[in-house]
């Protein structure tokens, strides 16, 4: 009797949507190389809430404050000013990549200080302005409750 045995080995490397944050004056921080290296041309000037999401291979592909977006490259994103967050709510944003695509990213926003425009989304397709996203106008702050105030959370499933 012959026994016959094959490994198969195999590298498995985590997701990097979460590599890179952008906070504070012109501050940010990339995990993608495993040691913190500090990004310091990042466009927000925020004391509170702000969201990133990198793609997966951990490269920014967006950042915000809850009032606009930016672009990989620090710049505003066409239509990317005038979000009904709050960057003053201590979590104004949540970036979440829409199920079972690579190009399309749901931006929630919230209010401060209880006011009507409450959880708004924004649509981001990623294919738009030569691959460095665009909100989808259509979308732009839709409402979905208000009013709510400050806090925003999400979990993956």
């Amino acid at each position: 009797m012959t026994i016959v045995c094959i490994l198969n080995y195999n590298n498995v490397w985590g997701q990097g949507e979460t590599n890179n944050w952008f906070f504070g004056t012109n501050a940010g921080i990339s995990f993608s190389g495993g040691a913190p290296v500090a990004l310091p041309n990042g466009s927000l000037i925020s004391g509170e809430g702000v969201a990133s999401i990198s793609s997966a291979a951990g490269n920014i592909l967006m950042y915000t404050d809850g009032t606009t977006i930016y672009d990989r490259n620090d710049n505003i994103m066409p239509n990317g000013n005038g979000l009904f967050g709050g960057n003053s709510s201590s979590q104004s944003a949540i970036i979440i990549k829409r199920p079972n695509s690579n190009n399309i990213y749901y931006v929630f926003t919230v209010a401060q200080a209880a006011l009507s425009e409450g959880i708004c989304y924004s649509t981001v397709n990623m294919t738009l302005n030569g691959g460095f996203g665009d909100i989808v106008a259509a979308t732009k702050n839709t409402s979905l409750i208000g009013p709510t105030t400050e806090k925003l959370s999400a979990k993956a499933l």
